[in-house]
């Protein structure tokens, strides 16, 4: 334990493990590469059709803007939300100490969580809709 100790706390103890950290995630990431390849050619069959859809279905690119807006909207609102909840009735003035603010910020998490689940949701439905008219 102290031999492990000690060769850490020299300045290139933590320099050699992370970089044999990043040699086996790296050798990790190839062989993943070479295993999944025949994957990696129908993924690139499902782009090649991703932008045969998006090329003829014009009001798809709205809609993404509508949804990218409403989502930018949506992380302000949480974030203004956190921000009053961390204020704890004027006791703290930074406004940006993200602190926990207890029971209230586990609500702000699960109402973080539902909408981002509402928003999926509103996406999945207009293209289901935009999907079938284009099969059609």
């Amino acid at each position: 334990m102290i031999v492990l100790q000690s060769f850490f706390n020299n300045n290139g103890g933590w320099k050699i493990g992370v970089a044999v950290t990043c040699l086996i995630l790296t050798i990790i990431l190839f062989s993943m590469f070479c295993f999944y390849s025949q994957s990696l050619r129908v993924q690139g069959i499902f782009l090649e059709y991703a932008r045969y859809f998006l090329h003829e279905v014009k009001g798809t690119f709205v809609y993404l803007l509508i949804f990218l807006i409403c989502l930018t909207g949506f992380i302000a609102l949480i974030t203004f939300q956190h921000v009053a909840f961390s204020s704890k009735s004027n006791s703290n003035t930074n406004f940006w100490d993200f602190t926990n603010p207890g029971v209230l910020g586990i609500l702000n998490i699960l109402e973080f969580i539902w909408g981002l689940q509402f928003l999926r949701d509103a996406c999945k439905n207009h293209l289901i809709k935009s999907i079938s008219a284009f099969q059609e």
